[in-house]
């Protein structure tokens, strides 16, 4: 629900590099609200996450908190790439296996006691294919699109297992990192994404918009800890509010 308040008392939460203290933004708090183009919104959900790596700087362990509750995963690697996932929580413990063909991921398995959800990935020059299935076997949908020089998917259309395109993506990368995307479904709903990152890369903002019936705002604020250049605790605020069309910031235009 989105309140007007007036504060006596702020508590400001700064995101900070402990390598060096420099400071990438700002999130204002009270009250379990954050200030956003003068109007305070109540905070949804608050997630927090830790990381522990091996002696090469690869991540091998993260704890997520989350709605009062705790799950691990940890990861294996062989040759330097990612092979197995394991994501134990207190309800379950399911695995996610990796396979590649020249260093490209080919293969995603997660297996859960639901059964195995397996999504397949292909390469042709500039265009790429995700496939994604069911347990039973069957095409769930897939997406299929196109990549800049880097590799990054600028382009791609999602279709669903009858071949019936369902959405349009057109993504806009900055250094390899992406700043902007733009959806659109079948069904005329449209999705706006925008995203601002530190120094390292990491994403410190995300503002997301949905048209449909209503405007739906979503936002995300990230607070790191570092050791050197490594996140060691990662904390993620979740704001949505349904705004008006006035509201909407203009990175699109």
């Amino acid at each position: 629900m989105m309140k007007k308040v007036i504060l006596s008392l702020l508590i400001i939460i700064f995101l900070v590099s402990c390598q060096d203290g420099e400071k990438y933004s700002e999130i204002v708090v009270k009250d379990n609200q954050i200030e956003f183009d003068g109007i305070y919104y109540d905070v949804q959900s608050v997630l927090e996450m830790t990381y522990e790596y091996n002696v090469k700087d690869q991540v091998a362990k993260t704890v997520l908190k989350f709605n009062d509750e705790t799950s691990t995963s940890e990861f294996y690697y062989d040759n330097d790439l990612l092979v197995e996932e394991k994501r134990i929580s207190p309800h379950m413990t399911n695995h996610v296996y990796y396979e590649y063909d020249d260093g490209r991921k080919v293969k995603q398995t997660f297996v859960s006691d639901a059964g195995n959800l397996i999504t397949e990935f292909e390469y042709e020059e500039d265009k790429r294919k995700i496939t994604f299935y069911d347990t039973d076997g069957s095409i769930s949908h897939y997406n299929e699109g196109f990549v800049d020089e880097d590799g990054n998917i600028i382009d791609f259309v999602s279709y669903d297992k009858n071949d019936v395109q369902s959405s349009h993506t057109v993504n806009t990368f900055e250094e390899n990192l992406m700043i902007r995307s733009v959806s659109e479904t079948v069904d005329g709903t449209s999705f706006k994404s925008y995203y601002e990152y530190d120094k390292f890369g990491n994403k410190t903002f995300a503002y997301r918009v949905r048209f449909s019936e209503d405007i739906l705002m979503y936002l995300d604020f990230y607070e790191y800890e570092y050791k050197k250049d490594l996140i060691v605790h990662m904390k993620k605020y979740r704001v949505q509010s349904v705004i008006e069309e006035n509201q909407i910031r203009s990175y699109w235009d």
